[in-house]
């Protein structure tokens, strides 16, 4: 008989590396993760993408849970298999829904703002994004696993 060991998944260390708190097992349920990814933003909430349950979960920055949004899909606000999430200056999020071959963005209590790409390989589309990262003045780059290539978007408003 196979022992199965649930895996804390998100931990949080001081600068000193001492350890403050840890959350998360293997699982579906709220505070469950099949995979992740995660940021945090300005009040330290953090948001983890869990790419095996199509789905993004936010936690205060002591692991208490908040909301979570997601399902499968293709429409609005749905995901196939997310695997990188970022944050902008204005505690927007989001989300490389990698399956879909696309960025999704919502706000930070997850309500749909917007969302480009397709599958190909010109500007605005994508071949498995699998990762997001923000800067300091709001470019995005993603990185584009099957196209093999990191695009930046600069949005202007």
């Amino acid at each position: 008989m196979h022992q199965v060991l649930e895996q804390i998944i998100i931990v949080k260390f001081d600068s000193y590396g001492d350890l403050i708190t840890e959350w998360g097992t293997h699982g579906n349920g709220d505070s469950q993760f099949l995979s992740s990814d995660s940021c945090y933003d300005l009040v330290d909430n953090v948001y983890v993408v869990d790419y095996g349950n199509d789905r993004i979960q936010k936690f205060q920055n002591n692991g208490e849970f908040l909301p979570k949004w997601g399902t499968s899909g293709n429409g609005d606000g749905q995901f196939q298999e997310p695997e990188g999430v970022g944050i902008d200056s204005e505690d927007n999020i989001y989300v490389a829904d990698t399956n879909n071959h696309r960025i999704q963005k919502f706000d930070n209590n997850g309500n749909f703002i917007t969302m480009w790409g397709s599958e190909g390989r010109g500007d605005y589309q994508f071949i498995e994004p699998i990762s997001i990262e923000v800067d300091f003045q709001d470019n995005i780059y993603v990185v584009d696993m099957g196209a093999q290539k990191i695009k930046v978007f600069c949005f202007f408003f």
